[in-house]
């Protein structure tokens, strides 16, 4: 996050305060014109400062919009930026944020790409954040999929051209599914994140996922070492409202099978640009690039030394490496 003095101040949303705002959020239309009526949902402000995402305050002349998108069965709660001068925007870029993130958490990158002229969209997934369904859980990535293509529909046919994209770790993936299963002609450059393939310790991953799926539906979350800034660490753990606390057993099972279609995918020949960090210890990041490799011949991988997995909240001197690599 921003300013980690300023967060440790202000006012923690309550889940209360958090219902009641995604409850109201109208439908997004992605018209400047007509997306305004989210400010006056209770809890607007209060999350918009919490979180440190009132670009339209921070970046005067920027323009937001926050509503609801229907995508997949799921009410979305979506995003969108405008960035302030007279010139037009670069394009557009759509943020595929990471398993249990959500768009608040994308603080800095949704102010880099608006500094530099790049309007921005960004939603949480399906039980994440703002958006309905259950908590951190998916039957099968193919559900993220339909939602991502349902909001860049909508971004394409209303937002500035071209369109480009950037996930996260499952943002990652993703994309990453998309681009292997349907092609990604409508976006004219994607770059991931410490893309999600095989987590660390995956054959364990497996055999919890045998030994549970018919006895439990959750197992407890471990919250893990997956940046060098300690006080973001601090604010997953201890003081983001909207973090999960267990790992549902059906999002272990489709992971599973992403793993297993990402390893049997054939090539593709977009030009995807891939960032991974080498200390990361939440992927086998290792045994994932070469998966990649084949998978994208004409791929970009580019490895971060000293990164962890969480590179959108790197520590302030490796996150602006990592950004002005990501080619925008």
């Amino acid at each position: 996050m921003g300013d980690v003095t300023q967060l440790m101040t202000a006012q923690t949303p309550t889940p209360e305060t958090l219902r009641q705002l995604r409850k109201c959020l109208p439908e997004l239309h992605f018209d400047p014109a007509r997306d305004q009526r989210a400010c006056d949902c209770p809890g607007f402000d209060e999350y918009l400062n919490f979180y440190e995402i009132d670009f339209a305050t921070a970046l005067p002349g920027t323009f937001h919009a926050m509503g609801r998108v229907l995508a997949g069965g799921y009410k979305i709660a979506c995003h969108y930026w405008l960035p302030a001068g007279e010139r037009p925007a670069k394009g557009t870029v759509m943020i595929l944020h990471g398993y249990f993130d959500h768009v608040g958490l994308f603080d800095h990158l949704i102010h880099y790409l608006l500094e530099r002229g790049y309007a921005v969209v960004a939603f949480d997934l399906p039980g994440h954040g703002l958006s309905n369904g259950e908590r951190a859980s998916i039957e099968s990535f193919d559900h993220y999929v339909e939602v991502l293509d349902a909001v860049s529909s909508k971004t394409r046919s209303n937002l500035p051209e071209p369109l480009s994209a950037i996930g996260q770790s499952t943002g990652g993936a993703i994309l990453l599914k998309r681009i292997l299963e349907e092609g990604g002609q409508e976006f004219d450059k994607v770059t991931l994140l410490a893309p999600l393939v095989e987590p660390t310790l995956w054959w364990l991953n497996r055999l919890v996922y045998a030994l549970t799926k018919r006895l439990k539906t959750v197992i407890p979350r471990k919250f893990l070492s997956n940046s060098s800034d300690a006080e973001f660490l601090d604010f997953l753990a201890a003081r983001d409202p909207l973090q999960s606390r267990f790992v549902p057993i059906l999002w272990i099972g489709a992971m599973k099978e992403w793993v297993r279609q990402c390893r049997s995918a054939a090539p593709s020949d977009y030009p995807v640009t891939i960032l991974q960090g080498n200390r990361d210890t939440t992927l086998s990041w290792r045994i994932n690039l070469r998966i990649l490799r084949r998978r994208f011949p004409r791929g970009n991988i580019q490895i971060i030394p000293g990164a962890r997995h969480h590179m959108a909240n790197e520590m302030p001197e490796l996150r602006q490496l990592i950004f002005d690599q990501m080619g925008f």
